[in-house]
């Protein structure tokens, strides 16, 4: 005489197991990925065929300004907080999506604030910008602790 043993979590022994299920995607990642994509699509049709008056070269500087900005704050708020930077350690997937919102911050100061001929209101524009949520976020619990 055999004996069918169960398994542990009580399928029968001869049921397929079922494939590992791909995660859901992220939803908040999806909307900053379309909305980058759709700014910078606009910016490029603006430029190109609608006629913004500023140079082309400003946006650019703006978006490096914005990434470099957002980068040595997040290093500043790191090492004040005493944790690990956000953009590490996920690769460079992880580095772009953090930086997304500053993607979008830099072009939209740019497309939105007109400076005529000068380039420095626009920077201090996207410096303030994307710098405001290092400045403005509650202090952590465990960086509060009093004597």
């Amino acid at each position: 005489m055999t004996a069918t043993i169960q398994p542990v979590d009580n399928r029968p022994a001869s049921a397929p197991s079922k494939p590992a299920e791909k995660p859901a995607p992220d939803v908040r990642y999806l909307a900053l990925r379309n909305f980058a994509l759709s700014i910078s699509v606009f910016n490029i049709f603006g430029y190109t065929l609608l006629g913004f008056e500023q140079p082309w070269l400003w946006p650019i500087l703006a978006v490096l300004a914005g990434y470099a900005t957002e980068l040595i704050f997040e290093l500043i708020s790191a090492w004040a907080q005493q944790r690990p930077p956000r953009f590490l350690g996920h690769g460079p997937k992880g580095v772009m999506v953090f930086l997304l919102p500053a993607h979008i911050t830099a072009l939209a100061v740019n497309m939105l604030l007109y400076a005529n001929n000068q380039f420095w209101p626009v920077l201090f524009g996207v410096v303030v910008a994307v710098s405001q949520k290092h400045f403005l976020q509650r202090p952590s619990a465990a960086g509060c602790a009093t004597s």
